[in-house]
């Protein structure tokens, strides 16, 4: 009998050599099969893996498990981006679903498997809720035949045909830092197709105990914030472990907030593209985003925090871009999923019309928008905190915060309160984990802070 399985919303992370297991890994790939059952069986899955050692072989044992239960599973012949393995599925007419054997952001000693829908975007809580009730004590016997393909090259077509052919962009010098994940290799490949100068750090395996997490915020940038100053790069590009969520660092080594490169990249598709359309971004959306939409005459629409909410919203149509609240993007009219390599390749061929580096980008833009800063904190609560807290924040409504009279309270996911400045803080209940989110943004590091921590008092004291 297998050890224990537990979904979350981006599906099934374990610790190698505990839960992740070979029987687990057949375990979780026969639930699977039963899940992809409901399209028609029969059909193409397709299977990624990312660097870390032991996940090649457990997205072969993964195909074989598919391949038993009576699909086509194809294995790619190499690590491959979480994004690939979403475009190969979107755009083959015989594919109805995907796999991804990947660690994600977690650290160096979990591995573990992501589901893909039918139209490449990732599977959500309702899939892996029923995972769980598919999941049997004991793996499957059977074992099929695998076809192992190249998933990376169309995936890489497909990004230069969305930039199209430019000019200039062999100005652009760029350093990729893939943090040892699944977009190593194919991102500098695909810029430097481009006609970008790009250069990369943290490549291979991602073994247990190394100090770097694949996970592009700060403290693991620091190296790549260091390497960008040392090659008088114009950027730092890096990728999380399986390639769906970016981080940016500018030419003098500084991190940029993912808000304000998302602002980036929607002037980008708007003025340089002549693209259009609605934004769909969460209550916690930051100002830079708003007011960037709003001078670009794009509508906002506001949808709970999480992307199978979003996903609601761009299945309506017309929508140009997602903006997730940590900053993830997707575009719907490239697929419904989230894909970091198709930001830096946008935001590379930014730099290289308009000739300036990305800090000088966003200082433009801060001149034009201000200079917001985002921020927050995660608490741990206990059961107690959790029942109390939704149980009252439907009727919290503070007549001051931080000092400070709102001009407005929403209570659409969780508590927001904004202000008159365009200053806000929001207070929400984390869907998968014993969590209350706190976010604010401000224009200034000492309101931002004032603003968070009035948020977590208040979070854990709503009665008071």
């Amino acid at each position: 009998m297998g050890s224990a399985v537990r979904f979350a919303a981006d599906g099934w992370k374990a610790r190698v050599g505990e839960d992740f297991t070979e029987e687990n890994v057949a375990r979780v790939a026969a639930a699977a099969a039963k899940w992809f059952t409901r399209t028609r069986i029969g059909s193409k899955i397709c299977v990624g893996f990312d660097m870390r050692p032991g996940a090649e072989d457990a997205a072969l044992l993964a195909g074989a498990v598919l391949s038993s239960c009576g699909f086509a599973a194809e294995v790619s012949q190499a690590c491959c981006p979480l994004p690939a393995v979403s475009w190969a599925v979107a755009h083959e007419d015989e594919a109805c679903g995907g796999v991804m054997v990947t660690g994600s952001h977690r650290s160096s000693e979990y591995l573990g498997m992501a589901l893909v829908d039918s139209d490449g975007s990732p599977a959500g809580l309702e899939c892996y809720k029923k995972l769980d009730a598919y999941l049997k004590p004991d793996a499957p016997e059977g074992r099929g035949s695998v076809r192992r393909v190249d998933m990376c090259t169309a995936y890489e077509d497909a990004l230069l045909a969305f930039v199209g052919p430019q000019a200039h962009r062999e100005r652009v010098r760029v350093l990729c830092d893939p943090l040892f994940g699944a977009a190593q290799g194919v991102l500098p490949r695909i810029l430097q197709r481009m006609g970008v100068e790009a250069y990369e750090i943290h490549r291979g395996a991602y073994n247990v105990g190394e100090e770097v997490r694949p996970d592009p915020i700060e403290p693991w940038l620091d190296d790549c914030e260091q390497a960008v100053v040392d090659s008088a790069a114009w950027a730092g590009l890096a990728c999380d472990g399986d390639g769906d969520r970016s981080g940016v660092v500018d030419e003098h080594g500084r991190a940029i907030a993912p808000q304000k490169v998302a602002a980036l990249l929607l002037g980008y598709l708007v003025e340089h593209r002549g693209m259009s359309g609605r934004v769909v971004v969460p209550s916690t959306a930051s100002m830079v985003v708003r007011k960037t939409a709003e001078l670009l005459g794009c509508p906002v629409s506001v949808a709970p925090v999480g992307f199978h909410r979003m996903y609601r919203e761009m299945a309506g149509g017309k929508v140009l871009m997602a903006i997730e609240e940590g900053g993830a993007l997707t575009i719907p009219q490239h697929m419904y999923a989230r894909d970091a390599l198709l930001a830096h390749v946008m935001l590379a061929d930014l730099m290289g019309e308009r000739g300036l580096r990305v800090g000088e980008l966003i200082e433009e833009l801060e001149n034009v928008v201000g200079p917001w800063v985002f921020g927050g904190r995660d608490i741990r609560i206990d059961n107690g905190q959790r029942e109390m807290l939704r149980m009252m924040g439907p009727g919290l409504n503070p007549r001051t915060f931080a000092g400070r009279a709102p001009v407005e309270v929403s209570h659409l996911d969780g508590l927001r309160v904004a202000f008159e400045d365009g200053s806000w803080a929001s207070i929400r209940l984390s869907h998968a984990k014993p969590l209350v989110r706190v976010r604010a943004e401000a224009t200034n590091q000492e309101d931002l802070a004032e603003l968070v921590a009035a948020g977590a008092a208040l979070a854990l004291s709503p009665s008071s």
